[in-house]
């Protein structure tokens, strides 16, 4: 997920985190699911980018900067 969250980085607030958690980019899921095949698990694409999303909304409730 962290490789994921990564991607999240641009994303500063909790509105946008909550705005792509709900529609995703197009051009983002298929890096997802790029990412989960590495990870060499079973992991959903859709559980995967939620996860995601959500450990970025801990870093931005927590002040992680960006």
């Amino acid at each position: 997920m962290a490789l994921l969250a990564e991607q999240f980085k641009p994303i500063t607030t909790i509105r946008a985190l909550l705005r792509l958690s709900v529609a995703p980019d197009p051009a983002l899921m298929p890096r997802v699911v790029g990412l989960c095949q590495v990870s060499g698990g079973e992991l959903d694409p859709r559980v995967a980018l939620e996860a995601a999303c959500a450990l970025r909304l801990r870093q931005l409730l927590d002040g992680v900067p960006t």
